[in-house]
């Protein structure tokens, strides 16, 4: 009885500090998007410091791996978040003395980016330690519901902080955000390290990652997919997003509503899955959902209304809620906790490999062909790398192991 109030206290600490961490982080880019379009900045400059925020994300990431398996991930979880605090306060001061120059954006989201690659395999982790194999898909789709409904807050908030109030100040909020999850997460009662010890150096344990990364190819194969949503769908959305919601949408604020549609899907989508029963094949029904997500695209594509483009959002929304818990519980169950965030940190990275490269192509692209030819591809070549991947048997056919 005592471990289990402890593993539900842990788990609501967990979600708590989950829920303030994505509303900053939901905030933040948001507010720097702006922050550079106002400073007079073009959408190819826009979504080349939105790239700088991820370029240390793929460098960092397999090292925040080995420190998560090795020491304490709730220490690893703190540095991060307060790295990203900094972050923010750094660039609030300077806005509010004088523009910045490009390198001060520049700096800031490579600073930004190494508490993402610090962040993302401790949590990752964390999960395993707070609850048991049988719980874990109904942990993942709660943890997505708290960052659904932070990013649903969030992004309303940030639009009309940012209209109203401005960017630095927009900014100064999201690194209050991360230190107030500084303090939730300082009061998790994990022990201050995983239970094993490591005799081998930091480039060994990393090949031992990576072997069993590369073993598994249900999971590399999905990663690929992944690798192509986020160049095709993810990177023309957020950079040429922003820019139709200023010019023809009306500015920050209807654009944080068509974040917050994104987060309600998020949100109805792992709810969905909180409440079923324990899906036995989650790739099948995690990726094959995905065919719903890129039509947002077309949406801004053909210049749609607002509220067609908050439906469209919405759906899309939907699909990634549904596969984000599902994709979680299969890795998470099929791994010992001793590994699983060596291995997770390989899964995020070649994941998200080809996301710096298009936020930092996509405007140049468009202002070279029209912002209407990169949407309508970008959803094109979206759905053939879905189909793609289901036609894989160990997609298809993959199944959570027994506990």
């Amino acid at each position: 009885m005592v471990e289990g109030n402890r593993s539900r206290r842990s788990l609501s600490l967990l979600l708590t500090g989950a829920t303030l961490s994505r509303l900053g982080a939901t905030v933040s880019p948001l507010a720097v998007s702006f922050a550079v379009l106002d400073e007079g900045g073009s959408v190819g400059r826009l979504g080349l410091v939105l790239a700088f925020e991820l370029l240390p994300v793929i460098v960092f990431t397999l090292l925040g791996g080995v420190l998560a398996d090795r020491y304490s991930r709730k220490k690893v979880l703190i540095s991060s978040e307060l790295l990203r605090s900094l972050s923010n306060m750094i660039l609030f001061v300077w806005l509010l003395i004088v523009p910045p120059p490009l390198y001060v954006f520049v700096t800031v989201q490579v600073m930004i980016g190494v508490g993402v690659a610090l962040f993302q395999p401790s949590s990752f982790g964390l999960v395993a330690e707070v609850v048991g194999r049988e719980g874990l898909q109904r942990a993942n789709s709660y943890l997505y519901i708290v960052r659904s409904a932070a990013g649903i807050f969030g992004g309303i908030l940030a639009g009309f902080m940012i209209t109203y109030l401005g960017p630095a100040f927009t900014l100064s909020f999201a690194g209050l955000t991360y230190l107030a999850s500084v303090g939730v997460l300082s009061r998790l009662p994990l022990a201050s390290t995983v239970a094993v010890i490591f005799e081998n150096g930091t480039l060994a344990q990393l090949r031992d990652g990576w072997r069993t990364f590369r073993s598994m190819r249900w999971l590399w194969s999905v990663d690929l997919f992944a690798m192509v949503f986020h160049l095709c769908f993810m990177a023309p959305f957020q950079v040429l997003g922003v820019e139709v919601a200023k010019v023809r949408l009306g500015g920050a604020t209807p654009w944080g509503f068509v974040l917050a549609a994104f987060s309600v899907g998020q949100l109805s989508g792992s709810a969905l899955i909180s409440s079923s029963q324990k899906v036995k094949k989650p790739l099948y029904v995690g990726v094959g959902i995905l065919f719903l997500s890129p039509f947002p695209l077309i949406a801004l594509s053909e210049g749609s209304s607002i509220w067609v483009l908050v439906v469209f959002t919405f759906v899309s929304g939907v699909s990634v809620g549904v596969f984000s818990p599902l994709f979680d519980t299969a890795l998470q169950s099929t791994l010992s906790k001793e590994i699983l965030s060596r291995v997770s940190a390989f899964d995020f990275v070649l994941s998200v490999a080809s996301l710096p490269l298009g936020l930092a192509v996509v405007g140049a692209v468009a202002e070279a062909v029209g912002s209407s030819w990169v949407l309508d591809v970008g959803c094109l070549v979206t759905l053939l790398a879905c189909v793609s991947v289901l036609s894989l048997r160990e997609v298809r056919g993959f199944e959570v192991p027994p506990s």
